[in-house]
């Protein structure tokens, strides 16, 4: 397998050795994407996200295209590929005109062998203290996943011991910074490529998002050990419908603070097993396999 990753990021972080990389910054125009193509002379394309899909379908020739459908489902973007690879059931609904074949494949953990951390180890790495309730958020900071509703819901609860540990980077970053710098229970820890096992250092991971087709840092909670409050997105409900987690309106802070007072007050016991099993990593691979055979099959 050959990855062309156009920003060269965290991209790499998240490979299998034995995975090619390679970074093109001009990747989204079709005549680099189709040089690279007749070099790599891949049997599949899999994209992630509109663009890419749009870009990939232009330079695609006869190579069968599948995207992995992340948010809302645009036409413009997914009506041309080979398939569309769906990351929970709630898509299906907007997906009513497409007319080529489809699958769910949930997400799944980066890794099922991740060493895990014990509490006092992952707060060692992190900085925390021993004797405070951690409250966590691991993710992309901008508005869309309620970074802002986050920091009012917590600056609300005036507890001296209780804390907010960051782990992420993105637009919101100088927001979190200074939100940091003014309140000493808040913690910024930058991007963190073992952010998975650092979650064992939490009391409960918050996901205040305000848009979630899936929320994959909810099952790396879980195999954590770690409770979560996540807002009521689609993507939320779908993947802890079944494990009592306490969920929120979304863009409620108030809400939010009365949720995370209740779980500093009784933390919650949840059977993390219950949900993993659903989402299990060989199973969601050999789904995939399964619809790249198809695919193939029918070009």
């Amino acid at each position: 397998m050959t990855v062309l990753d156009p920003l060269g990021h965290h991209t790499r972080d998240a490979l299998n050795p034995s995975t090619q990389y390679r970074r093109v910054p001009r990747l989204f125009a079709a005549p680099p994407l189709r040089w690279h193509l007749h070099r790599i002379k891949p049997d599949i394309i899999h994209v992630h996200q509109g663009k890419a899909a749009r870009v990939a379908n232009k330079a695609k020739g006869d190579i069968p295209v599948v995207a992995t459908l992340h948010g809302t489902y645009a036409a413009k973007s997914f009506a041309r590929c080979d398939g569309i690879v769906r990351v929970a059931d709630h898509q299906i609904a907007e997906m009513a005109g497409y007319r080529g074949p489809s699958t769910t494949i949930s997400n799944w953990l980066v890794s099922s062998n991740i060493e895990p951390l014990s509490k006092a180890a992952a707060r060692a790495q992190l900085g925390l203290p021993d004797d405070e309730f951690i409250f966590g958020f691991v993710g992309r900071l901008a508005s869309v996943k309620g970074i802002n509703d986050l920091l009012s819901a917590f600056g609300a609860i005036k507890s001296p011991d209780c804390a907010l540990s960051i782990i992420g980077d993105g637009s919101a970053r100088g927001l979190v910074d200074k939100a940091s710098k003014a309140d000493r229970r808040i913690h910024f820890h930058g991007h963190r490529a073992d952010a998975q096992q650092l979650m064992a250092a939490f009391d409960c991971l918050v996901l205040p998002s305000h848009a979630e087709a899936f929320g994959l840092v909810l099952l790396e909670a879980f195999a954590a050990g770690c409770p979560v409050i996540a807002t009521e997105t689609k993507g939320a409900l779908e993947v802890l419908d079944g494990s009592g987690a306490r969920t929120v309106p979304i863009g409620d802070a108030q809400k939010l603070t009365d949720a995370m007072r209740e779980e500093r007050q009784a933390p919650s016991n949840l059977d993390f097993g219950k949900t993993l099993k659903r989402y299990k990593r060989r199973t969601q691979i050999e789904r995939a396999l399964d619809f790249y055979a198809h695919l193939t099959a029918r070009a």
